[in-house]
């Protein structure tokens, strides 16, 4: 462990601007000068290709991040500091135990599993732990770890740690100077959650591949893992699928130029995993259906685009797949077969959400849940089993049907969403194979609070905005066992009613970024060997400078704060 003076641990400030906020962080208040044109990285051993493509974006994000520390002048005091710091020229680059490292060398063409290949697996097997030790004399650092993933992590950490010095810009001097700022740092990091997500709906309005990546860089930024592509719903199917399916995009996208084609698919797949982010696709059944479906065979669906369509759903255009059909069953398993053949990750989301009642002529849960649900999703859980992949389901499939929820595959995800009182014990209990994930409207819906979008009324948003301030105070234990493995994490949602490629960046960014720290930290950090629990005070100046770093990358992220406050920490907080 790197031991630092009593001096310098009493002088070091709080923990760096890093986000989120490593699990155990040591820092001093040594300066360090990096010079972007002799700065580097080096492998100690061979590393996948998609770790060597990491590292050559994380030096150019070293050499073209221009972030100046947030704080009166801008980091100006801190020149001569810097200018007389000692230079560091290298980070070495360490994947592996020292066991593995030996049998490296004595077989030098052994090259560990890529990021992309570690991430696409159950979230249960993920490492993402990572351990970094700059020193403060210039001698080289090493960041190391048992995984591409962690490796990859700590890569992001580390672009963190580095600012530039205002002004003077247009010598070559400071045109190539960095620095670091709190030297000797020592950070043994790792997520408290394994399922860190955020969930994206391209069916209500479609996005373009080049904007769906413009999101996953940015998660990537910020350690999220899960990307959860709403891909269809009621109101469009933009995916194309072979064969007779080939109907459900042509007639049910927006337009020909409004689809998502295999190619496509795989190019996204390929784009996350390289990013260390899995990518779910979820395909809404036996509710959020019309578009393309009904023009596949009309009678696969039941209450299609009912004008009075408040009594048949919970926004238009309804419809619902006709349960206990025979045609409906060849469909979903022709369905879960083709695009199964698209996913890359363990995952297939199925919705399960919303089912209407009145669609089926029921006048209760009960007379739906046994005699026409249970036997449906079993059908559809046997059919992801069959694909090899895992069930992932919204709540109201564990609670709202007790029968259909004891039959969830072992290992369903189920996803909660309404918040509703004592959700997390009613799911738990519901089944004890299945596992849970959070995305909570009051604190993860990033499109609530905008008003409604039905066109003849005033009426506000069924649900207030989500402010980071909401999402950063949940607690993912809240109704369970603080550690209970079965809490998997959460994701932030934006669903698309109201939400195109134009808004994208400022109705995600930062506010995602606050449940990757809820996820990746949880409850607590340690900062120089004394455990703080998370605070949003504390997070406050980080997340400053996170948007900013974002900001200065091209990511158009709405701000939190006036200037003024994010330059003066504490100020603009309500008086004690």
């Amino acid at each position: 462990m790197l031991r630092l003076p009593l001096a310098l641990l009493l002088l070091a400030t709080h923990v760096a601007a890093i986000w989120p906020r490593p699990a155990d962080f040591r820092s001093g208040n040594q300066p360090l000068r990096v010079n972007t044109s002799d700065f580097g990285f080096t492998a100690v051993s061979p590393l996948p290709d998609d770790v060597y493509d990491a590292i050559k974006s994380t030096t150019y994000y070293i050499g073209g991040d221009t972030l100046k520390p947030l704080e009166v002048g801008r980091g100006a005091a801190r020149r001569s500091a810097v200018d007389a710091a000692p230079l560091l020229r290298e980070i070495r680059i360490e994947l592996g135990g020292a066991q593995k490292l030996l049998a490296k060398k004595r077989a030098a063409s052994a090259v560990p599993r890529s990021i992309t290949s570690e991430i696409q697996q159950d979230v249960s097997q993920l490492d993402e732990a990572y351990k970094l030790v700059i020193p403060a004399d210039g001698s080289p650092g090493t960041l190391s770890a048992n995984s591409s993933l962690g490796i990859f992590r700590g890569l992001e950490t580390i672009t963190q740690l580095i600012y530039a010095l205002p002004g003077e810009l247009t010598t070559a001097h400071y045109l190539a100077t960095r620095y670091i700022w709190n030297a000797p740092i020592e950070i043994n990091d790792k997520p408290a959650f394994p399922y860190r997500g955020l969930l994206l709906d391209t069916s209500r309005n479609f996005y373009p591949t080049y904007a769906i990546k413009r999101v996953l860089t940015v998660m990537s930024f910020a350690k999220l893992n899960q990307f959860h592509w709403h891909i269809t719903d009621a109101q469009a199917f933009p995916l194309v699928l072979p064969g007779r399916l080939s109907v459900l995009s042509e007639k049910g996208a927006y337009g020909a130029d409004q689809v998502y084609t295999a190619d496509d698919v795989k190019d996204i797949m390929d784009f996350a995993g390289k990013r260390g982010i899995n990518v779910n696709i979820e395909i809404d059944m036996p509710g959020h259906t019309y578009m393309g479906v009904v023009d596949l065979d009309p009678s696969l669906v039941v209450c299609p685009n009912q004008p009075d369509w408040g009594n048949w759903a919970n926004e238009p255009p309804s419809g619902q797949l006709a349960l206990g059909s025979s045609a409906v069953d060849s469909y979903v398993a022709e369905l879960i077969e083709e695009t199964s053949k698209l996913i890359a990750g363990p995952y297939f989301a199925h919705g399960n959400d919303e089912v209407n009642l009145n669609c089926y002529n029921a006048t209760s849960k009960e007379e739906l849940d046994a005699p026409y649900l249970k036997p449906f999703v079993e059908k559809v859980h046997a059919n992801i089993q069959k694909a090899g992949k895992t069930p992932m389901v919204w709540e109201e499939a564990a609670i709202d049907f007790p029968e259909t929820g004891k039959i969830l595959a072992k290992g369903t995800i189920v996803e909660a969403w309404t918040g509703a009182e004592d959700y997390v014990p009613k799911i738990l209990a519901s089944n004890p194979d299945v596992r849970l994930i959070h995305a909570p409207y009051q604190a993860a819906y990033l499109d609530v609070g905008r008003g409604s979008w039905l066109g003849n009324t005033t009426a506000p948003s069924y649900a207030p905005y989500v402010s980071w301030q909401n999402q950063y105070v949940f607690d993912p234990y809240n109704g369970t066992t603080v550690g209970d493995p079965r809490i998997l994490g959460g994701e932030m949602a934006l669903w698309g009613e109201q939400s195109d490629e134009n808004v994208l960046d400022g109705l995600l960014w930062p506010r995602a970024a606050s449940a990757a720290e809820v996820y990746w930290t949880g409850a607590s950090a340690t900062t120089n060997g004394q455990m703080e629990e998370r605070s949003m005070t504390e997070a406050l100046p980080r997340l400053h400078d996170w948007r900013y770093r974002i900001v200065g990358r091209g990511i158009q992220a709405t701000p939190i704060q006036p200037l003024w406050c994010a330059l003066r920490d504490g100020q603009c907080n309500y008086p004690a």
